[in-house]
């Protein structure tokens, strides 16, 4: 019995050793389903990445392309800005003198020496690269000046000289009437529009004999990339403050296109002359200090005001330049009389020398409006409203604070009047919150 009793423990020693190897096998078994499941996840996630790689690598091939056509679209409407003071940068004598033919052989010069300047300095750029010319001065102003230079005889003025620069299609010569800081302002603020407009490659400024461009170019930070794409030309010794400025920008001359010193005056010249008045602008007043207010014709000269006199107080509050979050100009709100602003307009009053204090007219020129009402202080707000209804050439970018026009549209998007309208598209709905003031 012994025996039968070992047996029986042996047989369940083996049992229990079976049971054990049977659970690891089927416990092997399971881990091994867990790693296959596992190692078939892990295959789809590869799956994966490989479609995303292979769609990211299709789009980014798209998106480089797409980049391609962007920027050689840009580089195809990239230009040069090319800005001029042609009150302080004078044209040589030749050109001048070459009448419409100077015109057109000035305009050809100046685009071939901008081309060259920037083969020098700008290495990636286009040695096709389209100029666009912009010169602001005062022709009156100008004309006499070359008269008493000598440059002019008496019976030449610079009609056909700019009619010849404007025939290139790219080159505007605008006449910005007296006003002393007309093109000052005009030319600084497209400067600081193109310093921003990510077509305009280059800036080529040419006004280096007068100070006021300091302030403008003063500016300047080497670490800001847009304006080392900026060169100053010298006609005229750069002015003290512009010399101060001058070396942080790329320099050169022009010296077959702009005068190297400033216009000589010799008023003993026999054949000085006055010269044709040339587009008579309010805004001569600025510059202009009339010593004579010419009387109207058959009225004794008795007017309200002295020219120069200065702005009357009711006008200061209007005449003083407000900005919006854009930058843009924003007009102080008149509250005219409709009735008041007819009346005032059939009485064809000089809106210089009643609203700044200064006549524009000269006794070469007299002014031929009226100079003799006396106008209250609301009569001056209406008289301001009627002169704001003809718009300002430089538009919402104006920065002359005694400028006499209007900045935008009063009747906003309210406006009917459609293409019949003195004020442009984007003289409409103009942002009047004011942010800022200059």
């Amino acid at each position: 019995m012994a025996e039968v009793s070992a047996l029986r423990r042996q047989y369940d020693t083996l049992s229990t050793v079976d049971s054990t190897k049977d659970e690891i096998i089927k416990r092997l078994f399971a881990e091994y389903q867990n790693l296959e499941r596992r190692v078939k996840d892990i295959n789809d996630e590869v799956d994966n990445q490989k479609v995303l790689i292979t769609t990211f690598k299709e789009k980014s091939k798209e998106y480089k392309a797409e980049l391609n056509i962007m920027q050689h679209n840009k580089d195809a409407l990239s230009y040069a800005s090319v800005l001029v003071d042609g009150d302080g940068m004078n044209f040589i004598p030749e050109l001048v003198q070459g009448g419409e033919a100077g015109g057109a052989e000035a305009a050809q010069r100046l685009t071939e020496a901008v081309k060259a300047h920037l083969r020098e300095v700008d290495a990636k750029g286009s040695p096709n690269i389209t100029c666009r010319i912009l010169v602001y001065a005062n022709v009156n102003g100008l004309t006499v000046a070359y008269h008493d230079a000598e440059i002019l005889r008496s019976r030449q003025d610079l009609r056909q000289f700019i009619q010849g620069f404007n025939k290139d299609g790219l080159a505007d010569f605008i006449d910005v009437g007296g006003g002393k800081e007309c093109a000052d302002a005009k030319l600084h603020a497209l400067f600081r529009r193109e310093i921003n407009n990510v077509h305009c490659r280059w800036i080529v400024f040419c006004g280096s004999a007068d100070n006021s461009h300091a302030r403008l170019l003063g500016g300047y930070e080497k670490s800001n990339e847009k304006w080392q794409r900026v060169s100053l030309v010298e006609g005229p010794p750069f002015a003290a403050e512009v010399r101060q400025v001058a070396k942080n920008f790329q320099t050169t001359k022009f010296e077959n296109v702009f005068m190297s010193k400033k216009l000589e005056t010799n008023k003993k010249s026999p054949e000085r002359m006055s010269p044709p008045l040339i587009g008579p602008n309010y805004a001569a007043a600025l510059k202009v200090p009339a010593t004579v207010t010419p009387p109207d014709a058959g009225l004794a000269p008795t007017p309200a005001l002295k020219s120069g006199s200065g702005i009357p107080d009711a006008l200061k509050p209007h005449l003083r330049v407000l900005l919006n979050e854009n930058d843009e100009r924003v007009d102080t709100p008149l509250r005219p009389s409709k009735d008041n602003v007819s009346a005032l307009k059939s009485s064809k009053l000089c809106n210089a020398f009643y609203i700044l204090g200064k006549c524009p007219g000269t006794p070469e020129n007299p002014c031929e409006h009226n100079h003799k009402r006396r106008l209250s202080g609301s009569d001056l707000v209406d008289l301001l409203s009627l002169s704001r209804s003809r718009p300002c050439h430089a538009g919402l970018w104006c920065v002359d604070p005694q400028c006499l026009f209007g900045h935008r549209c009063l009747y906003g998007d309210r406006c009917t009047w459609g293409a019949a309208c003195n004020f442009p598209d984007y003289m409409h709905g103009v942002d009047v919150n004011v942010v800022s003031k200059v």
